[in-house]
């Protein structure tokens, strides 16, 4: 079987403290529960404690007067003290108004990238922001293709592959948004698949069967479980999804890549352990299920 890195994201720790200022024991905990990386939000990071202008990003167009990048030694630093990679950064924007898209996506995102080349991060997951009224236009999604080739552009030149991450809108209508941005250039842009957004949207049988339709594409994995109505669950393994028939598609395929765990705050969960303690659980469930 390929290599697979086992990791986990930083954002679970939010219903416990912020995650900047006790990024320290957040490393820590994901160590010390087995996982070998972490994926981190880029807005965590861009807080008081890393000299970032404010969670979010980069000011506006222009305004070169206030420092705008953490501290990549730092935060690099602080990583590899706890014997951990960095799986990848996540950020997002609103790709599919041209006007917000070069007003402020865009100049954030040249701010991340430049980040994410000082810090040596080879993976970045992009969140495209969902129109808060109906779906995209024809013309919105070409708008917003043409920004996400230039995201992705951007990014390469700094070193770093770009991941469309899947949200529920996406995955509607038959998939139309996800495979509109699936026209770019695989050579720019994968897929981090996000299994609990599907099984939302199509179920959580659809949601192991998505992973057949576009093996191709996916290069990053998001493990998050959810329970039949939608509602997320704590660990993975608790709710609907068949981790067996997950990892069955992964092996069979030859995946190589992240599987990186995601115990979303919100959304209806009720919590009932610690952060560390769903880790843990989570991290047995996919020793047990992918045998790594």
């Amino acid at each position: 079987m390929a290599e697979i890195q086992i990791g986990m994201q930083a954002n679970a720790w939010l219903r416990e403290f912020p995650i900047a200022e006790n990024l320290d024991t957040v490393l820590r905990e994901i160590a010390e529960t087995g996982y070998s990386g972490v994926e981190i939000g880029y807005h965590f990071l861009a807080g008081g404690r890393f000299n970032a202008i404010r969670p979010g990003g980069a000011p506006p167009a222009g305004d070169s007067d206030v420092t705008t990048i953490p501290d990549p030694a730092e935060v690099g630093e602080l990583i590899a003290d706890h014997g951990l990679d960095l799986a990848a950064l996540h950020t997002g924007g609103t790709f599919h108004a041209e006007d917000v898209a070069r007003e402020q996506t865009l100049p954030n995102l040249e701010v991340i990238a430049a980040f994410a080349e000082s810090i040596g991060c080879p993976n970045v997951l992009i969140s495209p922001a969902a129109k808060q009224e109906g779906p995209k236009t024809p013309q919105e999604l070409h708008v917003q293709n043409q920004v996400f080739a230039e995201a992705c552009a951007l990014f390469a030149a700094h070193g770093a592959h770009c991941f469309h991450h899947t949200h529920g809108p996406e995955l509607e209508d038959d998939f139309r948004e996800v495979r509109h941005i699936l026209e770019l250039d695989p050579a720019h842009i994968s897929l981090a698949y996000d299994i609990a957004n599907a099984a939302r949207v199509i179920g959580p049988v659809g949601a192991v069967d998505f992973m057949d339709t576009f093996r191709s594409r996916i290069g990053y994995v998001h493990y998050k479980d959810c329970r039949p109505d939608g509602v997320l669950v704590e660990a993975i393994g608790e709710g609907a999804i068949d981790w067996h028939a997950v990892a069955g598609k992964l092996t069979n395929s030859d995946y190589s890549g992240w599987v990186v765990v995601e115990i979303e705050p919100g959304h209806g969960m009720a919590a009932n352990r610690s952060v560390k303690e769903d880790a843990t659980l989570s991290r047995e469930c996919i020793r047990e299920t992918l045998g790594v």
